[in-house]
């Protein structure tokens, strides 16, 4: 909860800094984004992610095909954070020299009439013919992003939000056609974080995985508010079992940071086809991450895939 309570603190810096005229927006309009995070992190509900279930995610490759994966809510906040050195560890660079949360919503997808995707939601009026009037138009759905970051340019620390868009859904005559609205982000950083909040959903379907849903405390969220902080919205606490849990505590024993000269393979998904899987045909499984080789660990570099619709 400490990284929803940091993310949340630095938006209420933005915002009060905002009234000043202290920040400025690349790519949307400020009150436009202020208001879609603060309804965002009121909405939203807690995924509390380990230390040790983070570095699993870190390590598994995302499945190419995402059709079936929604979230779970409309709004989510994922309990995480990284640090450039410890993904340079796991063989992830980001520019960043740390990322604090994922907030991540599923959202419409309305363009203009020359292809470009619009910010903020758009009605369309009675009767509007797009082709014709070449007004917004409703062609599908995607992921949208919020994380907060520091980044150093030219020897200055600079503490802001990126926001980008990613994991389009669209109406078969706009695939390919969209353009998107997320140029203030490096591509492999989003394709990162895109593959990380997939592996989160896609652990929910494992057997190993089962997760607590705790509830809003209203009247500890009042003496928050009392005191101008963010109240905590409703938790998700992921509990890890079987198989799954002999790994992680065997990870956690392991560690990471004091190997230098073997490789991790990394983990990803199967699906079964063989018949003789029998009624598991076409069931979807999690091969985990393990260290390969005698001696020393390398690390090694890695390119985050993801599915067709990434941008």
């Amino acid at each position: 909860m400490k990284n929803y309570t940091q993310f949340s603190a630095r938006f209420w810096h933005h915002v009060n800094a905002s009234k000043l005229g202290l920040t400025e927006s690349f790519h949307e309009k400020e009150d436009d984004w202020i208001k879609r995070t603060k309804e965002g992190l009121f909405r939203c509900k807690i995924f509390e992610i380990t230390d040790n279930m983070r570095t699993l995610l870190t390590l598994t490759n995302p499945p190419e095909k995402n059709d079936f994966i929604h979230l779970p809510f409309p709004v989510i906040f994922i309990d995480v954070n990284f640090t450039k050195e410890e993904l340079h560890k796991l063989g992830v660079e980001i520019p960043y020299t740390q990322i604090i949360g994922i907030l991540v919503s599923e959202r419409n997808v309305i363009v203009d009439g020359t292809g470009k995707e619009l910010v903020s939601p758009v009605r369309l009026a009675p009767n509007a013919n797009p082709e014709k009037d070449g007004i917004p138009i409703l062609v599908g759905r995607c992921l949208s992003f919020e994380v907060f970051v520091f980044e150093i340019e030219k020897g200055k620390r600079y503490d802001t939000f990126k926001s980008f868009s990613t994991n389009y859904d669209l109406l078969p005559e706009f695939e390919g056609k969209v353009e998107g609205r997320s140029p203030w982000m490096d591509n492999k950083t989003k394709r990162f974080l895109q593959g990380f909040v997939l592996n989160v959903l896609n652990t929910l379907y494992d057997p190993d995985i089962t997760y607590v849903l705790t509830e809003t405390d209203d009247k500890r969220n009042q003496k928050r508010m009392s005191k101008g902080k963010q109240s905590i919205p409703g938790r998700l606490i992921i509990k890890v079992k079987g198989q799954l849990k002999i790994y992680l505590e065997k990870i956690n024993k392991m560690g990471i940071s004091h190997y230098t000269h073997r490789f991790w393979v990394r983990g990803h998904y199967r699906t079964l086809k063989n018949e003789r899987y029998g009624e598991n045909v076409g069931r979807r499984i999690w091969i985990v991450p393990y260290v390969k080789g005698d001696g020393i660990l390398i690390n090694r570099k890695y390119e985050i895939g993801g599915n067709k619709n990434d941008i």
